[in-house]
């Protein structure tokens, strides 16, 4: 009779030294001597506690034995040895390593080895950089701490004697309580008056000093109390309703930022120059009036410079240096400010002469004691910081986005660029068309034509003259410049500023040029700014005076695009090209931008990604060009992607009915106010 296995009463041979069941081994005393041999898989679970015993029956059928878990027994663990702890991190260390190296190696096989690829390599290292996180804006505001911290008691007591509270009367609606705060800020800050177009222009350079700093936040805290305590706020029509918001987010930014005096103090004095320009370039008023003004603020400079210079501590070395270079490019567009006031009175004219003598003489020492004296003690930060970026984006643009979302989203674009220049240069130059040659205005009247193809109705428009880039923007890296004679004026002409282009013999290098001209210029004018500028003024003012640039250079940017979706630049293959080149300007000036802005990057940093992005020496000056504290570029893509997240809405809304030039007439009319006011008020009105 065949004996039965004591493990898994499986049958086995007389002579057999192992179960062919579960591979248990017996001894050669006895067939009751149970010896474990190789564990099988499927019986693994019969080696853990007790042995069955030979008397227990396993029946295929049966239910399972229910059997009681031993006690554990106490365990005693071994001396740590240090060093296997050490040797086995290594080991995962280099184990988590070869992982990455292998997935790196992975990704790299899919992407070419061109400068493209080393250039987004180049931002890729920064997008886990902790600068990037987003910091917590405190819910509430201490308005008077802040206003504490600056100055000194009696300049603090002087600023408040000079504060004026709001009258009752200002709050009989929202729009009489903007008036009555708007003259406070044309008080406070003069230079203002030019973006909007109030007149007279201010003949004296906006103050920038403590008191007028603690005026400029008494003002804030006043009227952001005001709009908090509306009463029945949501009640309010719907168009009064987003107005409160916009102005509330516009007069929390002040009380929220984070003071960083040496870099607004260098900015003041890059701002200071701009009014020039206006005051030249823009008939709004009788030539006696302009030239008036710009004589005075000549005249006023020389002190103001000196003044502020002295109150610089410890600014940053590369933005003191750009400043210098700001300075010396100002010098250069003085030496022929006077050719610019053709037609004016010999004596006004003479007046002026007199007045940019010791401006200019001002301007250059200004710039030799930046490049000396303060560039000896400079050792501060670029950043204006992680959480003054944070009050750009979620408070004054609206969008609950943070710096790292935004670089995210720009990278992506940078990729998306690079992959369409790498496919359109894959095609080969000579198969390429040839562009647009028309000279400047000719492009711009065209532009200017075709306007009834992008908006319905098409606006109210005095026209756009083309004049150089003056040597006060080209040194800033700007191609182009749109300058608008007032937001709250009638749409008299506006004026593109574009720099200067010498275009070679080669047919392609020319055609190149050209196509990228005509996207400056629809970026600029029409569709772009101007368009946007114009169609604008059917808003109410308060609106006109947000002047939101993630909505104004979003359209700009989304103008470019709109240029191609209704066929208006034949370019072809080559317009691909320019197309792509253009975004990936966009992307990298706003990479660098956050990067800085952050306090994520040194100055040594910059220098490597202005190489990686083209530059072939570049030097400090040009990396503190880069440190704006209003972080121009920030609106671009978001902006863009706003805006056709409107659209794509719209869209579904209205399906077949949709029409985009209507489209563009309502979004345009909304007024320059956060994309995402603009879709609340829409959301609340279509109901």
């Amino acid at each position: 009779m065949a004996e039965r296995c004591v493990a898994c009463d499986g049958e086995i041979g007389d002579d057999a030294e192992r179960c062919p069941s579960c591979g248990l081994a017996f001894g050669t005393d006895a067939p009751a001597t149970a010896i474990a041999g190789p564990a099988d898989p499927a019986h693994v679970g019969l080696y853990f506690g007790n042995v069955p015993s030979a008397g227990a029956e396993i029946a295929e059928e049966a239910a399972p034995v229910e059997r009681e878990t031993p006690p554990a027994a106490p365990r005693l663990l071994p001396p740590v040895d240090a060093r296997r702890v050490m040797r086995r991190a290594a080991f995962v260390a280099i184990g988590v390593a070869a992982v990455f190296a292998a997935v790196v190696a992975f990704v790299s096989s899919r992407r070419p080895d061109d400068g493209y690829t080393r250039q987004e390599i180049a931002f890729e290292r920064f997008t886990d950089a902790d600068g990037l996180d987003p910091p917590e804006l405190p819910a509430t505001i201490d308005a008077d701490a802040a206003i504490a911290r600056i100055g000194d008691a009696e300049t603090r007591r002087a600023a408040t004697a000079a504060h004026r509270p709001f009258p009752d009367e200002s709050r009989a609606s929202i729009h009489a309580f903007f008036e009555a705060y708007l003259e406070r800020v044309l008080e406070i800050q003069p230079d203002s008056a030019f973006r909007l177009g109030v007149h007279p222009h201010p003949r004296e350079l906006g103050p920038f000093d403590d008191a007028a700093d603690i005026r400029w936040l008494l003002l804030c805290r006043d009227a952001a109390r005001v709009l908090r305590e509306w009463p029945g706020a949501a009640a309010l029509p719907v168009h009064d309703r987003i107005d409160r918001a916009a102005l509330l987010d516009e007069v929390e930014i002040p009380l929220r930022w984070q003071r960083a005096p040496d870099l607004e103090r260098l900015d003041a004095i890059d701002r200071w120059f701009d009014p020039f320009s206006h005051l030249a370039d823009i008939a709004c008023c009788p030539v006696d009036d302009r030239i008036a003004a710009a004589t005075a603020r000549l005249r006023a400079l020389p002190a103001r410079l000196v003044g502020i210079v002295e109150k610089l501590n410890s600014p940053p070395r590369a933005r003191v240096l750009a400043t210098a270079v700001n300075l010396d490019a100002a010098d250069e567009y003085l030496g022929d400010y006077v050719q610019a006031w053709r037609g004016a009175p010999e004596s006004a004219m003479a007046e002026l002469a007199a007045a940019i003598g010791p401006a200019r003489q001002a301007v250059t020492d200004c710039a030799r004691l930046l490049r000396t004296a303060v560039a000896l003690r400079a050792n501060g930060s670029m950043a204006i910081g992680p959480a003054n970026t944070a009050v750009l984006l979620r408070v004054h643009h609206h969008l609950p986005f943070d710096a790292r979302a935004v670089y995210e989203l720009t990278l992506d674009e940078l990729r998306a660029a690079h992959d369409e220049l790498r496919a359109a240069g894959e095609r080969g130059w000579r198969d390429l068309l040839p562009g647009q040659r028309a000279p400047d205005e000719a492009q711009v009247r065209e532009l200017r034509d075709r306007c009834s193809a992008w908006i319905v109705p098409t606006p109210a428009d005095g026209g756009v003259t083309v004049a150089r880039l003056p040597s006060l923007w080209a040194v800033q890296g700007a191609a182009a410049t749109y300058l608008d004679p007032g937001a709250f004026l009638d749409p008299s002409a506006g004026v593109v500023h574009v720099e200067e282009v010498v275009l070679g013999d080669d047919s392609e290098t020319r055609d190149y040029h050209a196509l990228l001209r005509r996207h400056t210029l629809a970026h600029e004018t029409y569709p772009g700014h101007r368009l946007q500028a114009v169609a604008s003024r059917s808003a109410c003012r308060l609106r006109r005076f947000i002047d939101d640039r993630v909505l104004v250079e979003g359209w700009a940017v989304y103008a470019e695009n709109l240029l191609h979706e209704t066929g208006d630049c034949a370019g072809a293959r080559l317009d691909d090209w320019t197309r792509a080149w253009s975004r990936t300007s966009f992307a990298a000036d706003t990479l660098i931008g956050l990067l800085v802005a952050t306090g994520t990057v040194s100055e040594k940093e910059v220098l490597e990604l202005l190489r990686a992005t083209g530059w072939d020496e570049p030097t400090l000056e040009n990396v503190g060009q880069a440190a704006a504290t209003g972080l121009y570029a920030l609106g671009y893509f978001p902006g863009r992607d706003e805006i056709v997240a409107l659209r794509r809405a719209e869209e579904e809304r209205l399906g077949s009915a949709f029409d985009l030039r209507r489209f563009h007439a309502r979004l345009l009319a909304a007024g320059p106010i956060s994309p995402r006011l603009i879709a609340e008020e829409w959301r609340a009105e279509d109901r």
